[in-house]
Formats: C-alpha cells, sequence, structure tokens
C-alpha cells in the first residue's frame, strides 16, 4: 500500500475562472472542501507531484500564491505555487 499523507490547501484567488480550475485539480487530487479556499484529506504521500505538475500548467495565469500543506509522520511540509 501506498505511503499515505495529509494534505491541506489554502489560496486567495479572486478570479472566479482561475478559482474554479484550481477547484476542479484539488478535488482531482482527492481532496475535499472544507472551507471556501481550504481543501484538505488524506491521501497517497506522492501527490503533490500530481499537483504540481497541474500547477505549472497554470503558472502563466496564476498570479496568487496556492500554500499546500503535507503532514506525514509528524513532520510538515509546506510548497508554495
Amino acid at each position: 500500500m501506498k505511503e499515505r499523507a495529509e494534505y491541506i490547501v489554502s489560496y486567495d484567488i479572486s478570479s472566479d475562472k482561475v478559482r474554479r480550475r484550481i477547484e476542479k485539480i484539488l478535488k482531482d487530487a482527492g481532496l475535499r472542501r472544507v472551507q471556501y479556499s481550504v481543501f484538505n484529506g488524506v491521501v497517497a504521500a506522492d501527490r503533490i507531484k500530481f499537483l504540481s505538475e497541474r500547477f505549472k500548467k497554470l503558472e502563466r495565469i496564476l498570479t496568487h500564491s496556492i500554500l499546500v500543506y503535507i503532514i506525514k509522520n509528524g513532520a510538515m511540509e509546506v510548497f508554495e505555487f
């Protein structure tokens, strides 16, 4: 079985179009919405690769930051896109 980790993703995006695309990416990654701009879930630890690839495709229109917190084995990593 793949190693799993808890993901918490937070963003502040004013563009409805970009926000909808980000929401779809997060749902496709297996995360669920817990607040308007916060998603979380326990998924495969390597899902950051999926998110990174998808966010990279939006790089030219992504002007705000997305924070991804990964909690695994009592340690936390933070990624910013």
